[in-house]
């Protein structure tokens, strides 16, 4: 047998270095993943407060419109 280490053999490097290296590249992987989903949600919550502020026109909106028909009954005559 020879006297020679694991990870001298081939010219390749020792598992655990490839192991890690491996779970590193995963992990800026899913860090870059985080970061866009940070992002999107933040763009969605950008969008809901904008939907918040139509919601809040149109119900304002509805209650003019009521106003309106309620003073047009008023004005015909019987």
């Amino acid at each position: 047998m020879a006297e020679e280490n694991t990870e001298d053999m081939n010219g390749r490097r020792p598992f655990e270095e490839r192991v890690f290296t491996r779970f590193d590249t995963v992990d800026a992987l899913l860090n870059a993943f985080e970061t866009r989903f940070d992002n999107v949600d933040a763009s969605f919550g950008v969008v809901d407060s904008r939907l918040q502020k139509l919601e809040l026109r149109a119900d304002d909106t509805n209650s003019r419109l009521q106003k309106l028909g309620i003073r047009a009954y008023d004005t015909k005559p019987i």
